[in-house]
């Protein structure tokens, strides 16, 4: 499979907890699903990832890494989840 990546790198200051929340809030806002629907945060193991427990995990993490995968043949992928994971 032949992927373009696109990474973002963030700082964080010590007091911006506020820009975790901000930019996963936007992640699950932009994410629509093929169906129409909102999307939802995941992670390795589960389709849905808890928002609040990330950021509390996160908090003191000086940098963000924010990826974004485009698979070439996505479209035309009928299990996008099992590819990435």
């Amino acid at each position: 499979m032949r992927v373009v990546i696109r990474e973002r790198i963030v700082r964080i200051k010590s007091d911006e907890r506020g820009t975790v929340r901000a930019h996963l809030r936007y992640v699950q806002c932009d994410s629509v699903t093929r169906e129409g629907a909102l999307g939802g945060l995941r992670d390795a193991e589960a389709d849905r990832a808890d928002a609040k427990a990330f950021t509390e995990r996160k908090a003191g993490d000086r940098h963000q890494f924010r990826f974004i995968v485009a698979p070439e043949d996505g479209a035309e992928r009928s299990d996008m989840k099992r590819s990435i994971r």
